[in-house]
């Protein structure tokens, strides 16, 4: 929900003793009437407004770049958290913002994100203004007052005890025209190697559409839809080729917004309250209550985790509840039940628990635990309860630049029948866990010099092992607005060793941005013949990515490999059209 203010408002706020010192220097130059203080908002308005975006490129250094900006109510400093399907939700902060879209540094610098993956942010509602025309427009800043005709309304009815807003009625969502929004896009790859002349290609094409108040009741349409296709080929061999179509989302929901804080969802969509619950075909209540606090419930079938997202076969009821310490919701503890049922027989009691605590200064914490709770009919498992999933960080960025990021996770299969995972055995599910503490750090050693590095460490059922690295950033090398970065890099294990070095240079140029890397890395095997067991390996890509004001994005990337005696010729493509 968006709030206009006219621009009679704003004008009026220029003139209040709080913002006198961005006025003229002098009290005589501009008359300074005495405001009255406007009433505090409502206790059931929400404070902050959910915008709904999508990574649209893939940046070296654990940075992504999304389809939104300034213009959708976006400023440097904001937190945004994305929502892999299938994973683990990941957080990160926007450092760089324009009209049309945002860089974003991860915490958790080696995610693996795809384009596309869904992501939002919370922003607070007084970063809406208004145009002349009406239309709500981020960062709006009004003209002067000395820069104005003179008011033709008076204002003659208002009294110093009334509210300052008191004449002045919100755009109810029914009232507003019907706007269509969204994204088409492309993208694809293609292998070709030497080892018996062998090629890969995948091609996928899909669109995203939302359309507010399709009928006139103030609600939301809402759809994402994919092609895919997949060949292989081998020398001598029978080529195998794959072509679906993919319904991710088909909804409508209505509600939520300060004049109606019952929000209602239906059809196939992510779960709105608790997204860790996944996708469900079927239908979500939720509330926000005048505390802050929300609560919600839903029902349906799950949609197997599979590429042709089949339903039907488990169904689900959950509920959940959200604290929040205020209306800021900057510290929240959620809690949700999940239950469901495989082909009519019960079969799983998930508990989701979470906190969030996102801080103006100081450390973000951020967790998020799957709990399974078994009885004596589980095959594999001890009645009681079980930490299947958790995931934990917590991360902190200085004045200086300087910052750090803790992540532990934990994960272990889960006893159920609904087809989630391949088919395990039952000392595979009784013992198999793993688990992984990290932390990433980085230093600004000079105002174009960055020091960073990462180290961990994993252990199982039946090994452990770690990984590190450190490398070194430098930015406007050679030539302006360039950025190059240096990083060695181990892991090691049980069985292998790895040990490598990442060279990557970029240029960004207005809406271009051109990069070329350069990786190699040697794996030590163990228990392998003596002419199998180092192997090395060469890779060299080169991109470029464009990210225009007018809603385009393109990425083109191309390059080699060389391992052992065989090369492989890569190529990629990702086009995307916001609307």
């Amino acid at each position: 929900m968006r709030i206009g203010i006219p621009w009679l408002v704003c004008a009026s706020l220029v003139h209040s003793p709080l913002l006198a010192q961005d006025g003229p220097s002098s009290p005589a130059e501009t008359p300074q009437p005495e405001a009255p203080e406007a009433t505090p908002q409502e206790p059931d308005e929400p404070t902050t407004e959910k915008v709904s975006l999508r990574i649209s490129q893939l940046r070296p250094g654990g940075v992504v770049l999304i389809d939104r900006g300034v213009d959708d109510g976006l400023a440097v400093g904001d937190r945004v958290v994305f929502y892999p399907p299938g994973t683990r939700a990941q957080a990160g902060r926007i450092r760089v913002a324009d009209a049309r879209s945002a860089e974003v540094q991860l915490d958790n610098r080696g995610a693996l994100l795809q384009r596309g993956t869904r992501g939002f942010a919370q922003v607070p509602v007084e970063r809406f203004g208004a145009e002349a025309g009406g239309e709500a427009v981020a960062g709006a800043i009004p003209p002067a007052a000395a820069e104005h005709p003179p008011w033709q309304n008076e204002d003659q009815e208002w009294e110093e005890d009334m509210p300052l807003l008191t004449s002045i009625d919100g755009v109810r969502p029914e009232e507003r025209a019907p706007i269509m929004s969204g994204r088409l896009y492309s993208l694809g790859n293609v292998r070709q190697t030497s080892d018996d002349k062998r090629s890969d290609m995948f091609i996928r094409a899909g669109t995203e559409l939302n359309w507010d108040n399709p009928m006139g009741k103030g609600g939301q349409l809402h759809f994402e839809g994919e092609l895919n296709y997949r060949e292989t080929f081998v020398n001598d061999q029978v080529d195998e080729s794959t072509s679906r179509g993919r319904l991710d989302w088909l909804s409508y929901s209505w509600g939520g917004t300060r004049f109606q804080t019952n929000r209602h969802e239906a059809g196939r969509f992510l779960h709105y309250g608790v997204p860790e619950l996944g996708l469900i075909d079927g239908y979500e209540w939720n509330k926000r209550m005048e505390n802050g606090h929300r609560a919600g419930a839903s029902f349906g079938y799950l949609p197997e985790p599979t590429p042709e997202l089949s339903t039907g076969d488990d169904m689900s009821v959950s509920a959940f509840y959200q604290w929040a310490a205020d209306q800021r919701e900057q510290v929240t503890a959620t809690g949700a039940y999940q239950k469901t049922w495989h082909n009519g027989n019960a079969d799983r009691d998930l508990f989701v628990l979470k906190f969030d605590y996102w801080a103006d200064e100081g450390w973000d914490l951020h967790s998020t635990a799957w709990i399974d709770w078994y009885t004596s009919g589980d095959v594999g498992k001890s009645s009681g309860p079980e930490f299947t999933r958790v995931y934990a960080s917590s991360s902190k960025q200085w004045e200086s630049g300087d910052g750090a990021t803790f992540t532990f996770v934990h994960n272990a299969f889960p006893s159920i029948d609904r087809f989630e995972y391949l088919p395990v055995n039952l000392n595979q599910l009784y013992e198999d866990h793993n688990e992984r503490l990290g932390v990433d750090g980085w230093t600004w050693l000079s105002p174009r010099r960055r020091l960073h590095g990462r180290v961990g460490g994993w252990v199982d059922q039946e090994d452990a092992g770690g990984d590190g690295e450190v490398g070194l950033e430098q930015l406007d090398i050679f030539v302006e607005d360039s950025r190059a970065d240096l990083t060695v890099y181990t892991t090691f294990g049980k069985f292998s060793t790895n040990y490598g070095v990442r060279a990557r240079y970029g240029i960004q140029r207005d809406q271009m941005h051109w990069n070329a890397s350069y990786v190699y890395f040697q794996s030590d095997q163990l228990g392998f013949a003596s002419n199998n067991d180092n192997l090395d390996h060469h890779r060299v890509l080169g991109s470029m990515d464009y990210s225009g004001t007018n809603g385009w994005s393109v990425s083109l990337t191309g390059g080699l490999e060389l391992w052992s005696e065989e090369v492989a010729v890569v190529l990629g493509f990702y086009i995307q059209r916001s609307f």
